[in-house]
């Protein structure tokens, strides 16, 4: 069972790094699109990130030859990622103004997902260094290894890219893979008798409700619907409207009396189209806007 459940934690983490890969490039789209800027900015602190990690891994995993230094990269990738779907939007907002475009992409994917990927790229050399039996035999233990976690990778591109992100939105699934890791950790520390299981298990606790807290509660919920594109949601909330997206703000007007409707600057300067006297227009991507 042991050593079941660290082949099957070896799967999961390298399902979550294609999670946060995939989910990654959704949560920085609303700042700074999905071009290529976004693109090599995820990949680049994908591998960065993983590099950095792998090389930890490898040095933890001499020095600490044990199941608990598994199970708390694993409770430390869950952890820090749990965090990233509250903190994107300041920190996209302030990368945007210190960056721009181009660097503020990457620094936005620095700041959010570098950390819990650099403690799933550890798993792989502290899982290698507990399976190892001998010189001898190295070279297929780490290739039956490396295998597992590319499958988990796999699974986890198809059942995020086709069952997870049309059914739920951003936070949802980033909260839900935290849950998850943190749960496995715990399961592991138990399972091997390890140093700090009761801190896994706490943590386990806490991190299990958080689906729950995914999504805005309350009557101010006009509408809301997941689309291909991200979560859908109408918010009424101290007199104005907002149209949001996976949870950022992509537009907002006025419903209290006596007071422009359209509050967003670059919407209002719409109304200054009737001044050029075209003969036919059109607008589009104005889903907020009425009138």
């Amino acid at each position: 069972m042991r050593a079941a459940w660290v082949l099957l934690t070896l799967f999961l983490g390298g399902a979550v790094v294609m999670l946060l890969e995939l989910l990654g490039t959704r949560i920085v789209h609303p700042w700074y699109g999905s071009g290529v800027y976004v693109w090599a900015a995820l990949i680049s602190v994908t591998l960065a990130s993983l590099a950095a990690g792998t090389w930890a891994g490898g040095v933890a995993g001499d020095r600490w030859p044990r199941e608990g230094t598994l199970y708390g990269a694993v409770l430390a990738a869950a952890l820090f990622m749990a965090p990233a779907p509250f903190l994107a939007e300041p920190v996209m907002r302030r990368a945007f103004a210190w960056c721009g475009p181009a660097g503020g992409a990457f620094f936005s994917a620095a700041c959010l997902f570098s950390l819990p990927l650099a403690f799933l790229g550890a798993l792989a050399p502290v899982v290698l260094r507990l399976r190892s039996r001998g010189v001898a035999s190295i070279g297929g233990t780490a290739g039956r290894l490396y295998a597992i976690s590319t499958l988990g990778s796999l699974a986890g591109t198809l059942v995020v890219g086709f069952v997870l992100i049309p059914r739920f939105g951003n936070r949802e699934v980033l909260l839900g893979a935290s849950a998850l890791l943190a749960c496995v950790s715990a399961v592991g520390s138990l399972l091997s008798r390890a140093g700090g299981r009761s801190v896994a298990c706490a943590a386990a606790v806490l991190l299990l409700p958080l689906p729950s807290l995914a999504r805005v509660q309350g009557t101010d919920i006009v509408h809301s619907s997941q689309s291909l594109y991200g979560l859908v949601e109408v918010i009424d909330r101290d007199g104005i409207r907002y149209l949001m997206i996976d949870g950022n703000v992509h537009s907002h007007m006025n419903l209290g009396e006596g007071v422009p409707a359209i509050t967003c600057e670059y919407v209002r300067t719409f109304g200054l189209l009737p001044a050029f006297r075209p003969e036919r227009g059109r607008v589009l991507g104005d889903a907020s806007r009425n009138g």
